[in-house]
């Protein structure tokens, strides 16, 4: 029995358009069509270009709804002053934020933060907006980004990320940075920018998420579950951080004065408080609109140059050399950070951050911060993994000598560590924090010895907030 064609929406459409006109004169049937010309549809069997409707400038990406507003006011200055084509791609929903003005909360907590999210990015004619729904991740104290990419489910939402770099081709992809710092922290910001620096290496390798590419040789035909995408390398990459302090951030990348004005005449950070009043479930008791700028002014916002395929200068714009054409894809250049005798080391996220700018061509984010930093609260314990490697062909008996300065503590389960050879033993020490607070950070200093001999040492700034 032969098949018939499936036809399309706008046949079966144009089909019942026909049927239902009314009769009309060889006169009234001129007149329509020299006003109105029906489209061809176009040939099933011809090549495709890729939609440019939604090619972007730039591509936003960040963890929760209101995690755009990190970067509001030079979201306001590339939009409104540059004029550039923004998408912002939201991981989560925020399902497991808190809401202060409703009783929603959970899955109709997302439903509603999505919508703020939507009217926010409004304020400033930003329309192209993806949530991959990821679970929100609930913070708890040490923000390990390992946990999050876990619960996102990595891999998936990479792909995710991927088809939304293919599908609109940005010239910069910004996201948050991917490393510990004191401040919110939070893990989901980490993976935020950990996704989006993979997606940003990948999306251009016609071998990765192949898939994405494979296309039919009939578009208009029902129930397509090939994609018909493109690879497309993305040319700089972009972070911003939610850290407390921004010092370290210096001259790392560009700055943008949020008291700078639009060509309307209005202060950037004024776009900030817009994006603030629509997120209503999250923030009370904001300052209004139109209040003064404060005496001693407002902190710019700071911007750290992850990786660039088009030359230019660190603290340059954004935007700056970025080009109107394809480029080629651009694989990360792997630095090997082997060691040839036992070491010690921080361990949990410290450990994959290492590796991580490693494999991605970002070693230069482990000169952000002299030391590494965590922050915790007041009379809290902590545990900190450290990693000891041994190199040698033998097993070699470790301790872990660990200084800290009163009123701090260390607890270590064991005196000594045995660690065979060739390998990595991770273990842990735990570092109880003052119920006071402290005006500055504690220096956790870590030795590693055998017997009376010093093999190697470490340290950790802890920060209590």
């Amino acid at each position: 029995m032969q098949t018939k064609p499936q036809r399309s929406c706008r046949a079966s459409a144009m089909a019942l358009l026909l049927a239902t006109a009314p009769c009309m004169s060889a006169a009234q049937s001129q007149a329509t069509s020299d006003t109105l010309t029906l489209p061809s549809p176009p040939d099933a069997g011809a090549a495709r270009a890729p939609d440019q409707r939604y090619a972007v400038d730039i591509l936003l990406v960040v963890a929760h709804p209101d995690d755009e507003m990190f970067v509001a006011p030079w979201l306001a200055k590339a939009r409104l002053e540059q004029r550039q084509r923004i998408a912002v791609l939201y991981m989560t929903r925020g399902d497991a934020g808190g809401n202060v003005l409703g009783a929603e909360q959970g899955q109709s907590l997302a439903l509603v933060r999505e919508i703020e999210a939507r009217r926010a990015l409004a304020l400033l004619g930003i329309d192209l907006v993806w949530f991959l729904d990821a679970p929100d991740t609930p913070a708890v104290d040490g923000h390990d980004v390992r946990r999050s990419l876990a619960a996102w489910d990595h891999g998936k939402r990479l792909g995710q990320l991927v088809r939304v770099i293919r599908l609109t081709k940005p010239k910069v992809v910004v996201s948050m940075l991917p490393d510990v710092v004191v401040g919110e922290n939070h893990g989901d910001h980490q993976a935020a920018g950990v996704i989006a620096t993979e997606a940003f290496d990948v999306a251009g390798d016609p071998a990765q998420f192949s898939e994405q590419l494979a296309s039919s040789p009939d578009p208009t035909r029902f129930g397509q579950l090939l994609e018909g995408l493109h690879p497309w390398q993305p040319q700089k990459l972009y972070f911003f951080s939610d850290a407390d302090a921004q010092d370290f951030l210096q001259r790392r990348g560009p700055r943008y004065a949020v008291t700078d004005k639009s060509p309307a005449g209005r202060a950037y950070f004024r776009y900030w408080l817009g994006f603030a009043h629509t997120h209503q479930t999250q923030y009370l008791n904001l300052p209004p609109e139109d209040m003064p700028v404060p005496a001693d002014g407002l902190p710019s916002r700071a911007f750290v140059l992850g990786k660039t395929l088009v030359g230019g200068r660190v603290t340059d714009d954004v935007l700056h050399g970025v080009r109107e054409v394809l480029i080629d894809h651009s694989p990360p250049q792997v630095v090997s950070a082997k060691q040839d005798a036992p070491v010690i080391s921080l361990g949990g996220p410290w450990a994959f951050y290492r590796s991580f700018w490693s494999a991605h061509g970002l070693a230069h984010l482990a000169k952000l911060q002299a030391t590494p930093v965590l922050g915790v609260t007041r009379g809290s314990r902590n545990v900190v993994p450290i990693l000891l490697r041994n190199d040698s062909a033998n097993e070699i008996l470790l301790s872990i000598e660990a200084k800290v300065p009163s009123p701090w503590t260390v607890e270590q389960p064991f005196a000594r560590y045995p660690v065979p050879a060739n390998s990595v033993r991770e273990v842990s020490i735990s570092i109880l924090a003052p119920e006071r607070p402290e005006k500055t950070p504690a220096l956790v200093e870590l030795k590693l010895r055998a017997g009376d001999r010093i093999l190697g040492d470490t340290s950790l700034a802890v920060h209590v907030r």
